[in-house]
């Protein structure tokens, strides 16, 4: 009776531990860490940034900026280094394109390009996690709500003639106004001169400043294309 106990007891444990490694495997695999400050969601192809938040109110020329950069125009500050960041968004597919610049022959404007992403910001408080459209987190100058989703396209920044990146020297990381060195910027064109900023932060969406954050990027979901008609 007692091996008969023992035998029963025994094979409770190895069942039990077969179980949890199985449970294991089938789990979600974590996001994995490519640099410091940056992961990569591969089963999501996601790429995750560590950021902050520096700002709650005021007009805008970037979303994520670099430390000691720009971090009075802009609501996150992204401590990760701009040129790991475009390796990681290369690694889940992505394609860069340019960023915009202005055309000294025909004196216009040319607005970025290049592979359209989704933006997103990851919040944990209280043990809850929320993620949020970037666009929440926006408002038009005139106070209006930013409706859908902006034109992100993964611009990728260039490099400098001594060979440096742009966007490590600028801390351009997300603009929403027109930078030459941006490396995710809109593919529309908008103006850097403080009259004509057309977005400011959203107070009444941004958390309280200093809270840490993660700023999370994709390729945009691009909507199907209609079937062809019917002869």
């Amino acid at each position: 009776m007692r091996l008969r106990r023992a035998a029963t007891a025994v094979l409770a444990v190895v069942t039990g531990a077969l179980a949890a490694q199985e449970d294991a495997s089938d789990a979600a695999p974590q996001p994995r860490d490519v640099a410091p400050g940056v992961r990569i969601d591969w089963k999501q192809k996601v790429v995750e940034l560590d950021a902050k938040v520096v700002l709650r109110d005021g007009p805008l020329e970037l979303l994520a900026c670099s430390p000691r950069s720009r971090e009075h125009e802009s609501i996150l500050v992204v401590p990760a280094r701009p040129q790991d960041i475009y390796h990681a968004l290369g690694l889940i597919g992505l394609e860069p394109g340019k960023p915009p610049r202005y055309d000294d022959a025909t004196q216009r404007s040319i607005p970025a390009t290049g592979q359209r992403l989704e933006l997103a910001v990851r919040v944990t408080r209280d043990g809850e996690s929320r993620t949020t459209p970037v666009e929440r987190w926006l408002l038009a100058t005139d106070g209006r709500q930013i409706e859908g989703r902006l034109n992100w396209v993964f611009a990728g920044s260039h490099k400098a003639p001594d060979g440096r990146f742009t966007a490590d020297l600028d801390g351009t990381i997300a603009c929403v106004v027109d930078f030459d060195s941006a490396l995710i910027a809109l593919g529309t064109s908008h103006s850097a001169d403080n009259e004509a900023l057309w977005l400011r932060a959203n107070p009444k969406e941004i958390p309280p400043l200093g809270t840490s954050c993660t700023l999370m990027i994709r390729a945009a979901i691009e909507p199907e294309a209609p079937p062809p008609a019917k002869p």
